[in-house]
């Protein structure tokens, strides 16, 4: 735990679904006193400061405005709705109503990629020339995963690309820097149809026997992209890499070095830097994550090196932030407004494939 959050009581409050069993469930495995059925339930609520969003895509720009109105402190899930237009009303409406906002860019708090963050920002690999970045996944992989929501463009705002590729692309842009073009994108849709739902909710939905609907956004996303500086990458997804279950990863080339880090590992980090050793014992090198490292010392079980970390510590580092700037009335350094330029990544990669040419970012 973070030696600044100490003395701070945070009282799980309500659980809020349409589904109220599915909130009872939710609520007695993590402790929540209360549940409800409505959100207005916890808007008209004084005892409640903060507010953590979960939602499909397409209900944040119409519920997270009524959010911030009350006054209400809030963390959202990425991707922040369907599109650049949407996460930027998202964003005047929480700039306006004054109150601390997040979005849930969960991978920039594992330790290994956050010391790879400032490996690059202190210059340790000179200047950053190419990159490779990508996320497989699994999810989709089977011909028989339901046709949910995220497999329509109108309720996702769309598929590998918007789905793992905001966690992708916002890492390139934590790591190398702000995206300036796409300068090609194919997006593949290779499963075209899929049964529908009967049932269930999330990756636990049920799939219909008998009726199947039409896949209408992306399996697979390739892009060529340029950054503000320079750089140029190539970022690769795909939502159906049978035996890959979820692995995002980014290697990054500079004038002095390289550096690359898999989530498939997520303690390691590869590094080479030119010059550090003497001939004959100057390859890359693998470093285990330790206390040294950003995040480590207030998530890991033990603050010690090879303890671990992993998907789960990342998500405990940014509430830690959020709840800090909470208290404090400060900023977070992933603000809804941070959002917007991963967005419009997203589009620009979306119109850049159905036109065929490149698209530079506004």
């Amino acid at each position: 735990m973070d030696d600044e959050l100490n003395g701070v009581k945070v009282v799980l409050h309500t659980v809020v679904d349409p589904n109220q069993e599915l909130a009872e469930q939710v609520a007695g495995k993590y402790g929540f006193l209360h549940t409800a059925t409505d959100i207005q339930t916890v808007l008209d609520d004084p005892e409640i400061d903060a507010v953590s969003m979960a939602l499909p895509n397409r209900m944040y720009v119409d519920v997270v405005p009524k959010v911030v109105a009350a006054g209400k402190h809030i963390f959202c899930e990425k991707p922040l709705g369907l599109d650049a237009a949407e996460a930027e009303i998202i964003v005047r409406a929480a700039e306006e109503a004054g109150v601390v906002n997040a979005v849930g860019f969960s991978f920039r708090r594992i330790p290994a990629l956050a010391a790879l963050h400032e490996l690059v920002a202190d210059g340790t690999l000179g200047d950053i020339e190419w990159f490779r970045a990508y996320y497989y996944a699994d999810y989709g992989a089977s011909l028989e995963e339901p046709r949910s929501w995220r497999y329509i463009q109108k309720q996702s705002g769309g598929g590998a690309v918007a789905d793992i590729g905001a966690h992708t692309l916002d890492t390139v842009r934590y790591v190398v820097g702000d995206i300036a073009e796409v300068t090609s994108a194919q997006l593949t849709t290779v499963i075209t149809e899929r049964p529908m739902p009967a049932g269930g909710i999330g990756h636990s939905i049920k799939a219909s026997a008998t009726e199947r609907g039409p896949v209408d956004n992306d399996d697979i996303a390739n892009l060529s992209v340029k950054t503000a500086s320079g750089a140029v990458g190539n970022v690769t997804l795909s939502r159906i890499a049978c035996g890959v279950p979820n692995d995002l990863g980014i290697e990054v080339h500079g004038t002095k070095g390289y550096a690359e880090f898999s989530s498939a590992n997520m303690d390691q980090l590869v590094v080479y830097e030119s010059g550090e050793a003497k001939p004959g014992f100057d390859g890359a090198r693998t470093i285990v994550a330790g206390p040294d490292f950003p995040y480590f010392g207030t998530t890991a079980a033990m603050p010690g090196r090879g303890v671990g970390t992993g998907y789960a510590e990342a998500f405990m580092a940014e509430i830690q932030e959020f709840v800090k700037a909470v208290v404090r009335g400060e900023k977070v350094t992933n603000p809804f407004s941070d959002a917007i330029g991963t967005m419009k990544v997203i589009s620009a990669a979306q119109k850049s494939s159905a036109e065929g040419h490149p698209v530079e970012i506004a």
